[in-house]
Order: C-alpha cells, then structure tokens, then sequence
C-alpha cells in the first residue's frame, strides 16, 4: 500500500521538465526536501517529508523520508516513521536501507546492506537474500522513476525489494 502511494506520487510531483530528463542529468540533487500534507478525509493528520542529502564522506547520496501525525491525531493512532536509503549518486543503486516505523501499537526496524557485486541483500537479522538485478526498495524506485522519461498512458516495469523479497512492479503512468 505505500509503495502504490508513494509511486503514485510520482505523477504529481514530476514536472514536465523532469520527464524530458535522462537518467544521466538528475532532476534532484542534496537539498531538495518534498513536504507533503497526510489528511484523514478532509481532516489533516499530519505531514511527511522527502530530503535528498549528501550521505557522507563516502559521497554517497542519502534520501530520507518522514512522517508524523500531528498532536491531534497522536491521541487516537500516533506515527513517526523514519526511512533512509543511501543510493550511489551515480547510477542511484541502492547500497543500504533502514527503516524505524511506529504506529500506534506497532513498531518495526529494518536494516538492509545491499552487496551489488555479490548480487546479495543482507538483513539485520543475518539473512542473506538473493538480489535480482536492478532491485530498488520504495525510496531509490521513487527517485530512479524521476529520471526516466515517462510515457503517458504506458507503464515502467521495476523490481522492488522489501521484507526479503523481490516483487516485480509495473508502474502505470
């Protein structure tokens, strides 16, 4: 469900210009931050955020996501979520995902290093998954889906990765 929500967003944040963009010039750079309004109907219930930084010394790009209920709504069913994906800046593979979710009664971390070469995931918890080629999880498909050229009415296959699996993902434009 957030992945379809996420990607969904992808229509309404891409501008003409960055689907006229190729892979090789990125319509996003360390600054941008996307902040978007989480309404319940016509009620707002909170905010969630989109940052690109510059991940560290390695030059690694880090794209963080978060999202919170307001005070309000932290009385019925409180959210503070926090996911981060370090991408190479280059071809924007993806080469370690955390995530931090808590909602209401429900809490879960994830830590995922991606070994490319090796054609390797490996969970937190010692699990070793086999990567199929071009595997993104929901942060690195958002931003990797903004350099290519979009074609309207048609639809971009990807592979997404998440909770030790692969999933094939069309992607309807």
């Amino acid at each position: 469900m957030a992945m379809a929500a996420l990607l969904s967003a992808v229509a309404l944040f891409t501008t003409s210009a960055t689907m006229a963009t190729a892979a090789k010039t990125k319509p996003f750079g360390p600054g941008e931050k996307l902040t978007f309004s989480i309404r319940y109907g016509l009620i707002k219930a909170g905010t969630a955020t989109m940052e690109v930084k510059s991940g560290g010394p390695d030059g690694t790009m880090l794209i963080t996501s978060k999202a919170s209920s307001n005070s309000f709504f932290d009385v019925f069913f409180k959210v503070r979520d926090e996911i981060n994906a370090w991408l190479d800046p280059e071809n924007l593979e993806k080469i370690r995902f955390e995530k931090q979710l808590r909602e209401g009664n429900y809490h879960k971390d994830e830590r995922v290093d991606y070994l490319r070469d090796e054609g390797f995931a490996v969970y937190k918890d010692g699990a070793k998954v086999p990567l199929a080629p071009g595997a993104r999880d929901v942060l690195s498909s958002f931003y990797y889906l903004r350099t290519l050229r979009l074609p309207i009415g048609g639809t971009v296959p990807l592979t997404y990765h998440s909770s030790h699996r692969n999933y094939p993902v069309d992607v309807d434009i």
